[in-house]
């Protein structure tokens, strides 16, 4: 009976996408596996409209949602302890030695404008201080919330029908990436953060409206205006995370049956080298249902 409800919420889901406009969906199938795979915008400016309710109800149908990181787990919900153990200095050297001096004076009195104790600043290993300024640049300056996102809802809606939540990563391990760039990455990486090139991934006006409406080729050519710019960051940030995702799905595929949702940033689903072209490389048929 729960197989024939779960097939009549997907045949209306199916039947509404060809009707109506919203960010892209694609299916993988196996033959006792579906996995719809969509991506989101992690944070969004606080007027934008793209919410569609077919999302809501797949979801709730489903057997598990993947996400890119489990926010309910605990050990998901301790940034500051993983920014200190990752992000900060041993005390031999300092920001302003690792950054030519117009980058460093560029991005100090952005953190100094974003509130951040001035004291604090040259303690922070580059690619830290970068990404608490693109964090407070939207919350504070550009005034993005994540409380009407698609990641908002997701969670909503597992909550409220006990929906599984599947783990694609870790915080912990999110910030290994970043960590983990050579000191040549994490220069280019600042430079990229202010510059505000890094956003086109997917918090520019233009994505975001690309996003929304499910203008795939209008994200690949953002997405690839990024990556031409800086091929290195996109190895580190989007490629081998990919792959990581992809063999981890693939798995999941011969290991699990009945329909999931895959929900990541929008940037890991378009363009070379994405998770939908690595899926494919491994035998799946991805097809665009959305």
């Amino acid at each position: 009976m729960k197989n024939i409800i779960l097939l009549s919420v997907f045949c209306v889901f199916l039947t509404s996408c060809l009707e109506r406009r919203g960010p892209a969906v694609w299916v993988i199938k196996d033959t006792d596996t579906e996995m719809y795979i969509t991506g989101t915008v992690h944070a969004l400016p606080k007027k934008t409209s793209w919410y569609y309710s077919d999302i809501e109800a797949l979801i709730a149908s489903s057997r598990g949602v993947f996400f890119e990181v489990d926010e309910t787990a605990p050990e998901n919900q301790k940034i500051d302890r993983y920014l200190r153990k990752y992000g900060l200095l041993n005390g031999t050297r300092n920001l302003k030695e690792l950054l030519p001096e117009h980058l460093y004076k560029d991005l100090r009195s952005g953190l100094v404008r974003f509130s951040q104790l001035s004291s604090t600043i040259d303690q922070m290993k580059p690619w830290h201080a970068a990404f608490i300024y693109e964090a407070r640049k939207y919350f504070i300056q550009h005034k993005y919330k994540m409380d009407h996102t698609l990641d908002t809802l997701a969670l909503e809606t597992v909550r409220k029908y006990s929906v599984p939540i599947i783990s694609l990563e870790t915080i912990e391990a999110q910030l290994q990436v970043l960590d983990g760039l050579s000191d040549e990455q994490e220069v280019i990486y600042v430079k990229s953060v202010l510059d505000g090139d890094v956003n086109s991934l997917s918090n520019t006006e233009q994505s975001i409206e690309a996003w929304r409406l499910g203008n795939v080729d209008e994200q690949k050519r953002l997405l690839e205006t990024y990556t031409r710019s800086y091929p290195s960051l996109a190895e580190n940030l989007l490629y081998q995370r990919n792959k990581n995702w992809a063999d981890r799905l693939a798995l999941q595929m011969v290991e699990r049956d009945g329909a999931y949702v895959v929900i990541v940033g929008v940037a890991h689903l378009v363009g070379d080298n994405s998770l939908l072209d690595l899926l494919r490389n491994q035998g799946f048929d991805v097809q665009r249902v959305y």
